[in-house]
């Protein structure tokens, strides 16, 4: 692959993470708002921010990486 097309694809794909993370983040506030999950909420949210910072981390370092 070209230098110029790597970057594009780390672009996109530091892109997709931050959205994904943003859907996640939103996905688990609503759907812990709407519905009760008893004693299970604080492993929704638990899980929730695990994951949103793995996505936002791994978008960072692709959007970085896209920079150099």
């Amino acid at each position: 692959m070209k230098k110029k097309q790597k970057k594009a694809l780390y672009g996109e794909a530091g892109s997709f993470a931050i959205d994904l993370a943003k859907y996640i983040t939103t996905g688990v506030i609503v759907t812990a708002l709407f519905k009760d999950f008893g004693e299970n909420t604080i492993i929704i949210y638990f899980t929730g921010i695990i994951s949103i910072v793995f996505f936002f981390g791994i978008g960072l370092l692709f959007i970085k990486r896209k920079e150099e």
